[in-house]
């Protein structure tokens, strides 16, 4: 799984280092709560985007709908109620084989499965989840996105000389941009 803080840039040039700073720090903890939940780990954060790893595609799937439909809740807590800058996040899944390598502590992950997911999170708009075909068509990810609408597509990623076949998935009040998939 891959997140973006979409319109970071914008969101330090509203607030301010330090206090963009604390949001984005805050919103680790957020997400890192939703992924330990849903039986992943946080691989690494690069500036305000996060990499997570999940044994199994129904925990990843799990994890970003509860990021999604639970992110309401974090923007009205942070602002006590006024209306402070919410924050809108992009999420993209996909799953297969990769290479895992420890280097000191850290376990990191690299390959085209890992490339595609990182790609997939760009054709994110916000307010959904992004989930690779080979994701969604998971039978335990099918049960865990039985009750949301959903939008099939095909995209030419950055990188990735076929297309890649995707699904926009709907959470929340998000579905005036989704409509449900064939």
């Amino acid at each position: 799984m891959f997140t973006d803080l979409k319109g970071s840039t914008e969101l330090y040039d509203a607030l301010g280092d330090a206090a963009a700073y604390n949001l984005v720090r805050d919103h680790f903890a957020f997400l890192s709560d939703r992924v330990q939940r849903n039986h992943g780990f946080v691989v690494r954060t690069v500036g305000d985007a996060v990499m997570a790893a999940f044994s199994r595609p129904d925990d990843a799937v799990r994890a970003a709908l509860a990021i999604q439909d639970d992110v309401a809740s974090f923007n009205s807590a942070r602002a006590g109620g006024t209306s402070a800058t919410p924050i809108v996040l992009k999420l993209g899944l996909h799953a297969g084989s990769c290479i895992a390598v420890t280097t000191g502590d850290a376990l990191d992950y690299f390959g085209a499965i890992v490339n595609i997911a990182a790609r997939l999170e760009h054709q994110c708009r916000g307010c959904e989840v992004i989930v690779s075909e080979a994701v969604a068509k998971d039978a335990e990810t099918e049960a865990a996105l039985a009750d949301r609408e959903r939008l099939e597509e095909t995209a030419m990623l950055r990188g990735v000389s076929a297309p890649v076949r995707y699904v926009r998935v709907a959470v929340g009040n998000a579905t005036d941009h989704v409509r449900r998939a064939p």
